[in-house]
């Protein structure tokens, strides 16, 4: 055993002490140095358990081997409804944006069906915007004042106009209504104005076409007249119409120039069901056509009734109105009134992008759904795909079909 002695520069201090191998090191020797405990191993940290974690845990240590098994199985119970909860919770979003994706496919199906009229019926739109500019307004109340979006929209897609009026957003308004309002657009062009359209009958002074002298007044019937008095009366009171003024100047008979003229065409004039059943006693040669109204008395509420009374008290909307619920067609609503039904014309061209724009969205809102409901990756992909041929294949098929349509239909004009 060796001794080191360490004497320390201070002649009165010094320090020894005894190392590992009974050697004597001065302090700060590295030998000197206290003993530091190693870090402990670096281990995979656990993840700390929670509240409910840690309150299981000890109710597990206090219960019997059978209880745990009990509790387990009702934990393992309980998170197996977690987890079904989270599906169905996911399966209800998808749903929801399954509905919400078709919903949009629907209304881009009718928004695009009813914007791309104004495409196909170039002419039609073009008087529509000039009526609408018009001072004066029709103010007819009782029957509405039809946009044309709305009348060539039924013309050619009529279950879109059944479900605009479900919702209360238009009126009724049947295909022949539709057909008959187009028509008369067509054959008449600028000369038809606002009253024409929807005017009051205060607004197209409707009451002088009553009296023995009325603008479409055959007499009193219960004078006795003839047919031929009849008729002779009518054609002279309509003819003196036209030089009737308003305070304006404008003519106080807006239908005058609208109906063939009684003094060069008397018979055809005459022929006319909207004036035959004001002549003839009981007007079964014209469908619809009713008794002879009275057209003296004071009680004129049966002249009321007269289809040329709904000329002038709601103008041509309201004759589309009031033939919703009859089986007469336009062609036939036309030919009463007037002659033989013009051909409205068609944009071709247009009617392609129309039956195209009907098939895509028609059949991408059903496919948008199934989109909606993939569960995966892959899924979500093979439907998108199917979507947007869907869409294509519609657009194509629905866009010739319409040209095909519109292309045959002008080749029989």
């Amino acid at each position: 055993m060796q001794i080191l002695v360490i004497v320390h520069p201070h002649p009165l201090i010094f320090s020894w002490r005894q190392s590992n191998d009974c050697k004597m090191v001065p302090p700060g020797h590295p030998a000197d140095a206290p003993h530091k405990p190693g870090k402990p191993p670096q281990g995979k940290s656990e993840k700390p358990k929670t509240s409910e974690e840690l309150t299981t845990d000890k109710l597990l240590q206090g219960l019997s081997k059978a209880e745990a098994k009990n509790v387990a199985a009702l934990a393992f119970s309980a998170q197996e409804q977690k987890v079904q909860r989270k599906k169905d919770k996911s399966s209800s979003r998808n749903w929801r944006i399954a509905t919400i994706l078709t919903l949009l496919g629907i209304v881009g199906f009718v928004a695009g069906n009813i914007f791309i009229r104004k495409y196909q019926y170039p002419a039609l739109f073009k008087w529509y915007r000039n009526m609408r500019k018009e001072k004066v307004q029709g103010n007819y109340t009782q029957a509405p004042s039809y946009s044309m979006y709305q009348v060539t929209t039924v013309m050619q897609f009529e279950p879109v106009g059944y479900m605009l009026s479900l919702f209360t957003i238009w009126r009724t308004l049947p295909r022949a209504g539709a057909e008959f309002l187009a028509q008369c657009v067509t054959m008449f062009g600028d000369r038809l104005t606002s009253l024409h359209w929807s005017g009051s009958a205060s607004q197209t002074n409707a009451d002088k076409l009553i009296g023995p002298t009325g603008w479409a007044s055959s007499g009193c019937p219960n004078e006795g007249l003839t047919a031929e008095q009849l008729k002779t009366n009518l054609t002279t009171n309509w003819i003196a119409s036209g030089a009737q003024k308003n305070k304006d100047g404008t003519s106080a008979n807006i239908w005058h120039d609208i109906f063939m003229n009684p003094a060069e065409q008397p018979e055809d004039f005459l022929n006319l069901c909207v004036f035959k059943e004001l002549w003839e006693p009981d007007g079964s040669q014209c469908v619809g056509g009713g008794a002879l109204v009275e057209m003296c008395t004071g009680d004129n509420q049966s002249y009321k009734m007269s289809h040329i009374w709904m000329l002038f008290d709601g103008g041509l909307c309201n004759v589309a109105f009031q033939h919703t619920d009859t089986e007469i067609s336009a062609q036939g609503l036309f030919a009463y009134y007037f002659e033989s039904p013009p051909e409205v014309p068609m944009n071709c061209g247009a009617s392609y992008a129309a039956g195209a724009v009907s098939g895509a969205t028609g059949a991408c809102s059903g496919m948008l759904g199934v989109a909606a409901m993939a569960t995966g990756p892959a899924f979500l992909i093979a439907s998108v795909g199917l979507t947007v041929g869907a869409g294509v294949a519609g657009a194509i098929t629905g866009g010739m079909a319409s040209k095909e349509a519109c292309e045959n239909k002008a080749a029989q004009q």
